[in-house]
């Protein structure tokens, strides 16, 4: 009796004290009879979690799959990208008292103008910046706040973020040998903002991380395990779920209105479901869309090609891409279908590249 009393304890897990007391007495049936209330009663409560997570999911989940990310959630998630892609690289920029972080942060949520301190630094960034806003202004998306930054690194790659952001760095730049070869590559960021690429990538996952906040809470306010309503759950605190779902609208969500734990979740689910490799398709797009800026703004579209060729072969602006040749072909064949494209305006560089970058 006393081994059929164990193998009760190995068969039930986590029983209540009912049936562990029934089993220690050896009471067979007060055992079978005990673990059968406790299994109705958990049932009970995965119903009921069940249920309380399909109304969370169709009031604030399920609307985001089908609802476009609005403005403020897309300058919301660029910033959260660009400052995780920024976070161990050297900021290209000379500060001063006048024209610290803090005060330019102040002076921007003001809407005062903001002009950096004199340095060669400095220039190169408003170079870069001058050349960017003028290929920007030929997009489809000319009236969003487009910001260009350069920042220290060997490394040559460029990279950008939804809301416009597109950052190089130095290494980079000192590849080029002309203006039509810097605004190349950020013909090409612009383009993969205006197409939307990352962006459409977080809408996809957007829905997910929903549900997995609304799985937990559910299942925390039945008394059952997330693990038991399924998978797809997302581990995070009572206060970041509560914080969510203040924050969480049918038109989206407000990231800005985050507290810093629900935010910090919010930027490693951003930075995880947008930081994968593009596919082949969006970077050819990419590529095309950017030649057609570059042809729009006068320079020499085949400059492009010319860049391209300077960079490791399936090498990046960040990350890995498709083959040089591919997309060198790709863009040879373009611009003979399109006489407009073939222009022969290859700006120098502006001096002050050559005194910055050694």
């Amino acid at each position: 009796m006393k081994r059929l009393s164990m193998a009760l304890l190995v068969l039930f897990a986590a029983p209540s004290c009912s049936v562990l007391n029934a089993a220690a007495r050896g009471d067979v049936g007060g055992a079978l009879s005990a673990s059968r209330d406790v299994a109705h009663d958990n049932a009970g409560k995965v119903l009921a979690a069940s249920a309380k997570r399909d109304e969370l999911d169709k009031k604030y989940c399920i609307p985001l799959q089908k609802t476009p990310v609005g403005w403020d959630e897309e300058k919301a998630v660029g910033g959260a990208i660009i400052l995780g892609d920024l976070e161990n690289v050297g900021y290209f920029i000379d500060h001063d008292d006048i024209h610290d972080a803090r005060v330019l942060m102040k002076k921007v949520a003001a809407k005062e103008p903001v002009a950096l301190s004199p340095s060669d630094k400095n220039d190169l960034t408003t170079y870069v910046a001058r050349v960017g806003a003028n290929l920007a202004g030929f997009s489809p998306r000319p009236g969003i706040p487009w910001v260009f930054g350069v920042v220290e690194s060997k490394d040559p790659a460029a990279f950008s973020a939804p809301a416009g952001y597109i950052v190089v760095t130095t290494g980079l730049v000192k590849l080029t040998q002309n203006e039509a070869q810097l605004a190349s590559v950020l013909a090409h960021e612009i383009t993969h903002v205006t197409l939307q690429h990352s962006l459409k990538r977080y809408q996809a996952q957007r829905y997910e991380f929903c549900h997995g906040l609304v799985t937990t809470k559910a299942a925390a306010d039945s008394g059952v395990g997330a693990s038991e309503l399924g998978s797809g759950t997302v581990a995070a605190a009572a206060d970041v779920i509560d914080d969510y779902f203040q924050n969480v609208k049918n038109n989206g969500m407000n990231v800005d209105g985050f507290g810093a734990k629900t935010a910090v979740q919010m930027i490693d689910f951003v930075r995880k479901v947008t930081g994968t490799r593009l596919d082949d398709n969006e970077e050819f797009a990419a590529d095309l869309g950017g030649i057609e800026l570059l042809a729009a703004a006068g320079y020499d579209t085949a400059e492009m090609g010319t860049f391209l060729k300077k960079m490791p072969d399936g090498g990046s602006f960040m990350g890995k891409h498709p083959a040089t040749a591919k997309r060198v072909e790709k863009l040879d064949a373009w611009r003979k279908e399109n006489a407009f494209a073939n222009g022969s305006v290859k700006p120098p560089l502006d001096p002050v590249v050559a005194k910055v970058i050694k």
